[in-house]
């Protein structure tokens, strides 16, 4: 890696720490609930994903990203297939998008306003209860888009 791609001194350490206080912050609240609906219908198709089931052609969907489906059945694989394992990914996708948000917010403004754009992320996490509380496709696509972003802006630095 040329010294173009490098963050800056001590920049890698506070994204780790951005990522580990965003999920201190989740994990007194992230269990303490319930969403039937909306997460039983993407805890199902997951777990019919683990049965042999193969989307749109055994199982009918109407989300716009199957990956996630995939992610979570890979998921339940490793932890069981339970609520609180699919809360537990939940936690680490929004822990890994803020630290996205954090690493594109360093692009433009200092430390102080990027550390406040993850505070107004944490604000956000609460206020769209329940849908970005549960996994599903919206916050893990976000994911994956801002990642995106900042590998275009960790080029363009090159």
């Amino acid at each position: 890696m040329d010294s173009g791609t490098r963050l800056p001194r001590g920049e890698g350490a506070l994204t780790l720490l951005v990522g580990l206080g965003t999920a201190l912050v989740q994990l007194p609240i992230f269990d303490r609930w319930l969403a039937f609906l909306d997460e039983g219908y993407i805890l199902a198709i997951a777990d019919e994903i683990n049965r042999g089931r193969v989307l749109y052609r055994d199982v009918n969907i109407d989300a716009p990203f199957p990956g996630a489906f995939y992610l979570l059945a890979s998921w339940f694989r490793l932890l069981g297939t339970s609520v609180y394992s699919s809360r537990l990914l939940a936690v680490t996708v929004f822990a890994l998008l803020v630290m996205a948000v954090f690493r594109l917010a360093r692009e433009f403004l200092g430390r102080a306003w990027s550390l406040g754009v993850v505070v107004v992320f944490l604000c956000y996490r609460i206020w769209a209860f329940p849908h970005w509380h549960i996994f599903n496709y919206s916050p893990l696509a976000a994911t994956l888009l801002l990642a995106a972003a900042g590998g275009v802006f960790a080029f363009l630095r090159t």
